[in-house]
């Protein structure tokens, strides 16, 4: 995920894997907010992207869990095309790690 991110083709929200093999998706999000202070501008703006977790699990500690690595919002599988239409309505022409928080 960070290669693909760090290629600048950037998208306008993030859909983070919790289970990744390799580097997974809590300690990925840790690592993005750190490339706002990095001089590349394609770097600056994947910081500022929206995070949003896939997880198995729903429960309030893995929720927990989603909002200290920094996610914005989490989505529990298999995701309910309604929850996620209603999740990224909130990310709509805002742009911001921060806009609409509801984990």
């Amino acid at each position: 995920m960070l290669a693909v991110l760090d290629s600048g083709a950037l998208p306008d929200v993030v859909l983070m894997d919790c289970h990744m093999p390799n580097l997974d998706g809590w300690e990925t999000t840790r690592r993005i907010p750190s490339w706002g202070a990095d001089p590349a501008p394609h770097r600056q703006r994947a910081a500022a992207l929206p995070v949003i977790a896939l997880t198995a699990a729903a429960l309030p500690e893995k929720r927990a869990r989603c909002v200290e690595a920094g996610m914005n919002d989490c989505l529990a599988k298999p995701v309910k095309l309604a929850e996620l239409h209603r999740i990224l309505r909130g990310y709509t022409n805002r742009g911001s790690r921060s806009s609409a928080s509801t984990v």
